[in-house]
């Protein structure tokens, strides 16, 4: 007869190999080149190549290196079919990117030893800016059906509603609601000056360059106004126009002589303009901006010059 005991142990030694099943562990051998924008190899670039080999993805095997005269380095190590890979160099932006293996053969990862190319940016004219997450210092929209100018530099709504005195983005919310099951919301941003704007920029951002967006704003491109909307209907799923490779390009304060721009302030936010109509008298705005004051198109932030001061290390989160 089987004690209770013995029954407990079995039951957690079968649970555990349910829970393991789903990790199942290989041998992976990984090539991975190093080159960088203009596609010439990089030579002495740090590499790591890691998998996960516990339950549940917690036990972490890596393997690190440096890349050879080719630009090659290449690692065989154990772990499930998911692999990150990163790249860095002294005066080069880290890069990275993940690799899933989508079958197995005599315990090893098929294909065997893929080349991955990793690309690295080279560091250019870091400079100043204005950086800031909301989302970890929301903003409030100060009124429902009316525009309201928010002030970049300032980090506050414009008069009425706040200290402010440049509208650089002005929100207007308009929303019904009901209950958290039962709304419609819509969120328009737009600008006050005839050159300024905002395009739509398309690039995943999880895993990537410390360089995330282009290095320079562009000329031109730019609209004057984008509209977002989050609605629920009682019985149906949420929706959204949110988009997570959504970025922005943005360009505030144009000063105009002759009808033709002489210079403007440019900035870049990473991930979308996203907004929360729920929980609030009004709606709530999460975005992560950037804004260059020196009236150049240079998007390179440098970290370790951040014009807002006194940020905690939540409001510091991914200004990178």
């Amino acid at each position: 007869m089987i004690k209770y005991g013995s029954v407990c142990i079995l039951i957690i030694l079968f649970m555990s190999g349910c829970i393991l099943s789903n990790y199942y562990i290989n041998i992976a051998k990984i090539t991975v080149k190093v080159v960088d924008e203009h596609g010439k190899t990089v030579k002495g670039a740090a590499v790591s190549i890691a998998s996960f080999t516990g339950v549940g993805g917690k036990k972490e095997n890596s393997v690190d290196g440096y890349t050879d005269d080719n630009g090659l380095f290449t690692a065989t190590l154990s772990g499930t079919n998911e692999y990150s890979l990163t790249a860095s160099k002294d005066n080069y932006y880290v890069n990275g990117l993940a690799y899933k293996f989508k079958e197995d053969k005599f315990k090893r990862w098929q294909p065997w030893n893929p080349k991955i190319q990793i690309v690295l940016y080279k560091i250019g004219n870091r400079v100043p800016m204005y950086a800031h997450d909301t989302e970890e210092s929301k903003i409030e929209i100060p009124v429902i059906g009316k525009k309201a100018g928010f002030d970049l530099i300032e980090f506050d709504w414009v008069r009425p509603y706040g200290r402010g005195v440049h509208p650089d983005m002005i929100f207007k919310l308009d929303k019904q609601y009901t209950d958290w099951d039962n709304f419609k919301s819509k969120l328009t941003v737009s600008f006050p000056n005839r050159y300024d704007g905002i395009q739509l920029i398309k690039q995943e951002r999880s895993i990537g360059s410390g360089l995330k967006l282009a290095r320079f704003a562009p000329e031109d491109g730019y609209q004057n106004e984008i509209t977002h909307y989050k609605e629920k209907i009682p019985n149906t799923p949420l929706k959204t126009s949110f988009k997570e490779d959504n970025n922005y390009f943005f360009r505030v304060r144009s000063e105009v002589k002759n009808g033709k721009l002489v210079r403007a302030m440019y900035g870049k936010i990473y991930g979308d303009i996203v907004f929360e109509p729920r929980g609030s008298k009004t709606a709530s705005i999460l975005f992560k901006y950037f804004l260059n004051p020196d009236y150049t198109r240079n998007m390179e932030f440098d970290p370790q010059r951040n014009l807002f001061t006194g940020l905690s290390d939540l409001e510091r989160n991914g200004l990178q």
